[in-house]
């Protein structure tokens, strides 16, 4: 028996919502509001029979109840959220900056971190955010030095030293970065580049020129991709091999504190490139202890860099050979249920609602884990050859470009794919077999391009659906100006001409109604689905992210309140669903409740999760709604945006339906 079949029954033998012995319409329709949770809060782990799609049945996925005092920004004391999102902080770039290097000055036992890549400090002048990161850092290899952190010396110091290990993309990590010297410095340019790997790993080096110090820390690089390399060379030279896969995990711990994100941790993400920030502390239930872990599992099974012997082509790939099926098993047992008997375990709402009003759990979390297509059926030769060699690089060429054709990979845990369709299909179910209640969906993308398998349980599931990506003016490839150095902004309207079309695809499928075949009665369309584009000027933007709302109509003065929410690195595009390594957070909030008459505004649930519903309002107030073609005539466009780009040429026009899986 299900946890939502066990709730339906206790539900059926117990009023808990009045002591009158006939409920209102009212609230049995609350009673409802409770199974519809519990019913995403099950399908999102995997334990709804319905989405099964194999003869073999996945253990559910962990999870982790949150109360309000693992928000970060919360008020323990007084148990209130002074402003509408304090439980969100922090709010802006520099409030992420200041707050990530607060707490790494801070730490007293670890620091983890998992990220695409670090800015390398490469300009005094222009990277003092960059520079004060990498500062902390070097600050806490310091300390553990002068307390003795030196393999064998002063042991009795051992609980002083901070742990640090720090986890990035080997693609991107190790691009070569120019290095802009100042005008006044008078040293010769000896060297020209530098790399985010580099700059990272001297700073853990701290003062000792032995680089005994970082004994206790040490920096990982993870390669996604398959071999590239054949007769000593490599045929996907850096940076074009970041097109076919990167790492994109974002996850930032210090002691019992977790920052999830979709930002990196250079210049422009401490800037001026809008993103979303979640803050955990406390532990959070055991929440960032199951990050932290994760982090050491990816960092068994990465390369470790370091500046006297950087690791070899060969010594990657042998690496891989020998982690790859160990990595597999770990990432398994990490994503399944400790419970073997989870699908009989306390009925979900047991988990929402506690009898101690102390310990009421305002969420219950819901971690995940994506891996691209076919990683791990990756297999290598035990034994080298010419033939081989050329065979596996072959069908790595070949895969690039049919990786969203390749069949799912055989794992025994849910992955994020699946965990973010099954929430989705769910509420699009309720939708669909209940008037009473209407679910939203929200979905934001600094670079949209939805899959079609999105699309579809987007498409039959929701009416009112809205769509947010960057604008003109605040996307992330738009043309750099003489004088900006981030690596990650274009030098041509390609990218952005490419994101235009696919979006104008992505809104056509969705519009567009399919007539209603066999047992369905209503056509199958997104009858209210709009799209907005966040800008600001002299911003970018790079927030990602779903949001679904619930509106019960049986419920009298019933407004639309956040159901789930999911954060983390994602974008939910053909590069996040087949190329990318990803990992998210789910969040299912459970339904408002009325206590003794107390006003659902008091409710500490309702409280937080309105501050997630507030942080899709605030992304909304910086954008601008799509202009229909009925409007393009008369619309009236600004001076910032009238910097139009120039038409794709045909030949990129014909190739969007083969490369739109890189984008």
């Amino acid at each position: 028996m299900s946890s939502t079949q066990r709730i339906v029954a206790k539900i059926s033998k117990s009023r808990r919502f009045s002591s009158s012995p006939s409920p209102s319409s009212s609230q049995t329709a609350r009673e409802q509001l409770w199974v519809r949770r519990c019913r995403l809060l099950d399908a999102s782990r995997g334990l709804m029979d319905c989405n099964s799609q194999s003869s073999t049945k996945k253990r559910p996925l962990p999870i982790f109840p949150l109360e309000a005092r693992h928000f970060g920004g919360y008020d323990h004391q007084q148990h209130t959220a002074p402003d509408t999102q304090s439980s969100l902080a922090p709010n802006t770039p520099k409030e992420f900056h200041k707050r990530l290097c607060t707490m790494i000055r801070n730490a007293k036992k670890r620091v983890r971190i998992a990220s695409l890549y670090v800015g390398p400090a490469t300009s005094n002048k222009d990277d003092c955010e960059e520079t004060e990161f990498l500062g902390a850092l070097s600050e806490i290899v310091n300390r553990n030095h002068a307390n003795g952190g030196v393999s064998g010396v002063n042991s009795g110091d051992e609980n002083s030293r901070v742990s640090v290990k720090i986890l990035l993309d080997e693609n991107r990590a190790l691009r070569p970065v120019p290095i802009v010297h100042p005008v006044d410095n008078d040293q010769a340019n000896s060297k020209t580049t530098t790399s985010s790997a580099e700059a990272v790993a001297r700073a853990i080096e701290g003062d000792s020129l032995s680089g005994k110090a970082s004994s206790s820390s040490s920096l990982h690089l993870f390669r996604v991709l398959p071999p590239t390399t054949i007769f000593g060379r490599n045929w996907l030279p850096n940076p074009v091999d970041e097109i076919a896969g990167v790492f994109h995990i974002k996850i930032y711990i210090v002691d019992d504190q977790l920052l999830l994100s979709g930002a990196n941790l250079s210049r422009e993400y401490f800037c001026d490139r809008m993103d979303r920030y979640l803050h955990l502390v406390d532990g959070a239930n055991g929440l960032v202890d199951f990050y932290a872990e994760l982090v050491e599992i990816l960092c068994r099974h990465s390369n470790k860099y370091q500046l006297s012997a950087a690791v070899s082509d060969d010594a990657i790939q042998q690496n891989r050979r020998r982690n790859n099926d160990e990595f597999l098993r770990e990432i398994t047992h990490h994503f399944q249920d400790s419970n073997p008997n989870s699908a009989s375990v306390a009925s979900t709402r047991d988990l929402f609602a506690r009898e101690e009003k102390k310990q009421k759990i305002v969420a219950v979390a819901v971690p995940t884990f994506q891996a691209p297509a076919g990683y791990f059926r990756q297999k290598d030769a035990k034994k080298k050859s010419i033939a081989r060699e050329f065979s596996v690089n072959w069908s790595t060429f070949w895969s690039l470009f049919r990786i969203d054709q390749q069949p799912a990979d055989k794992v025994n845990f849910v992955t994020d794919i699946e965990a973010t369709l099954n929430l989705l299909r769910e509420a699009g179910r309720l939708n669909r077999t209940n008037d009473g209640c209407r679910y939203s969906v929200q979905l934001s993308s600094a670079y949209l391009n939805p899959t079609t398998s999105l699309l579809s349980v987007v498409k039959e599931g929701f009416r009112n659906v809205e769509l947010l990506t960057a604008g003109k003016i605040s996307h992330g490839f738009k043309p750099k100006k003489k004088d900006c150095k981030e690596g990650s902004q274009g030098t041509d309207w390609t990218i952005p001409s490419v994101f235009d079309k696919l979006v104008d695809e992505c809104m056509r499928f969705l519009r567009t109604t399919i007539p209603a075949t066999g047992a369905d009665t209503k056509p199958i369309c997104c009858t209210n689905a709009r799209l907005f584009f966040w800008e600001r000027p002299n911003w970018t933007f790079h927030a990602k992210g779903i949001w679904m709302t619930e509106k019960d109509r049986e419920i009298e003065s019933s407004e639309s309140e956040v159901a789930a929410v999911v954060v983390g690195s994602s974008n939910f595009g053909y590069r996040s669903f087949c190329r990318d390594m990803e990992s998210n957070l789910l969040l299912v909030f459970p339904p408002p409740t009325i206590d003794d008459g107390a006003s659902p505004n008091n409710d500490k649930t309702l409280r937080i999760a309105r501050s997630f519903g507030d942080e899709w309002k605030s992304l909304l107030s910086s954008s601008k709604p799509e202009v229909m073609d009925t409007d393009k005539n008369g619309a009236v466009r600004s001076e910032e945006s009238a910097e139009q780009p120039p038409p794709l040429p045909w030949p990129i026009l014909k190739s969007i339906p083969y490369i739109k899986s890189f984008f």
